[in-house]
């Protein structure tokens, strides 16, 4: 009994274990994540053309996609375009925020 418990756990392991997938991780995605997290401090056209390069980087590499900081770089990127905001406070519409 002991034996086919054993077994069955094996069995129920190597299920679990061979259904992960596997992410395959880039260099790069590091070095674009680490110089995302800087273009708050550069213009709009210096976000556009990094935006290029990562998009160029995903679309030669799509498995990079999948890398857990893809997202957060395409955050960081949108966070950085978003370059002001106008905030409206109409005592009567109550208060309007645009932001570009």
């Amino acid at each position: 009994m002991k034996t086919i418990l054993t077994l069955m756990a094996a069995l129920v392991l190597t299920v679990l274990t061979s259904c992960q997938k596997e992410v395959q991780r880039y260099d790069e995605m590091r070095l674009y994540h680490a110089e995302s997290l800087t273009l708050h401090q550069v213009q709009a056209d210096s976000v556009v053309r990094f935006s290029d390069k990562v998009n160029a980087f995903v679309a030669r590499y799509p498995a990079a996609a999948e890398d857990p900081l893809y997202p957060e770089i395409r955050a960081n990127i949108r966070a950085a375009l978003v370059t002001f905001s106008i905030t409206i406070d109409d005592e009567w519409d109550g208060e309007i925020r645009v932001e570009y």
